[in-house]
């Protein structure tokens, strides 16, 4: 936690991670006790029988049929969620069995979750590889999709017309291919899904950007290569790689980011009435976008975080 706001994130958003732990520490950063940016939590991912729920236990909430997301649903926001996060599809880092292409959630159980979350005022995030997940989640009124891998120009458009936000994480595979660590800790079959399909990832996002698609940063962060603190690099991908302005990938680290949370009267710009949230850099990101991965001063709800900038 310390390391990501000392990094210049003032605000997470952590889309389900294992037995609620994140959750023990946004209340510890919450209290005090430690240094860590405002968390916004899914709990566990919501997901159907699948052979990757027992190859990452304690991650993922089991529901099958809508009567059961509807259930976990209210179990992840009893245990402090704020929003739900569901899997609409197979996913990259999964078991060998698994198809990451695979459609998984229906599009009747993906409405049983947005039923649950907007009726409680909280968001849904949609794990979508396959076109046909994206499609069913769009359909199902989801407010973001995560990823957008195969996305074809039609869904674009249609999540455009529907306000729907994607959060990319060109992280996750981007920044693996530069840590030879990493890739050499990666069982075989997830180092060639990742390879294969990281291309076709960004293109599709380049095509999203074009199409108007509204976007928002997110990494992925804690993936092979993709450690917590180096989130700024997103932005710097998004504008190197999925065409960009810098302006505008900064946008999708603050006013687009604070939308998708619900957020957008307190967090994403520096407006009067807002929380304080302000970072610094000795370069202008505006000229040079990698000046956000030299973060010199961060501040957080107004009081300073870290400060090295010279005398």
């Amino acid at each position: 936690a310390a390391r990501t706001l000392h990094a210049g994130i003032t605000i997470v958003r952590d889309v389900g991670g294992w037995n609620y732990v994140g959750m023990a520490v946004r209340d510890a950063v919450n209290s005090g006790s430690i240094p860590g940016p405002r968390m916004f939590l899914a709990g566990r991912l919501l997901s159907i029988t699948t052979s990757t729920v027992e190859y990452y236990p304690g991650m993922y909430e089991v529901a099958d049929g809508a009567d059961a997301v509807r259930a976990a649903a209210r179990r992840q926001l009893a245990k402090g969620a704020d929003l739900i996060k569901v899997m609409a599809t197979g996913a990259m880092l999964s078991s060998e069995t698994e198809d990451s292409r695979a459609i998984q959630f229906t599009l009747e159980e993906l409405r049983a979750a947005v039923e649950i979350a907007h009726d409680n005022h909280k968001h849904v995030a949609a794990h979508c590889h396959a076109l046909r997940g994206i499609e069913n989640a769009v359909e199902a009124g989801v407010d973001s999709i995560e990823h957008c891998t195969f996305a074809d120009d039609a869904v674009l458009r249609k999540m455009a017309a529907a306000g729907t936000t994607l959060v990319p994480t060109v992280c996750a595979g981007e920044l693996l291919f530069r840590d030879p660590a990493a890739i050499a800790s990666m069982p075989p079959h997830l180092l060639t899904r990742m390879a294969e399909f990281n291309d076709i990832h960004i293109d599709a996002i380049r095509r999203a950007h074009q199409l108007g698609v509204a976007i928002a940063m997110g990494t992925d962060a804690g993936t092979p290569g993709n450690h917590h603190g180096l989130n700024a690099e997103e932005c710097v991908l998004l504008s190197l790689k999925a065409g960009l302005s810098p302006q505008e990938s900064i946008r999708t680290a603050t006013v687009n980011a604070a939308r998708l949370l619900r957020q957008a009267d307190h967090l994403g710009a520096l407006d009067e009435g807002k929380h304080a949230d302000i970072i610094g850099m000795c370069e202008n990101p505006l000229d040079d976008i990698t000046a956000l991965t030299r973060v010199a001063l961060v501040i957080k709800a107004g009081e300073v975080a870290r400060d090295e900038r010279g005398a």
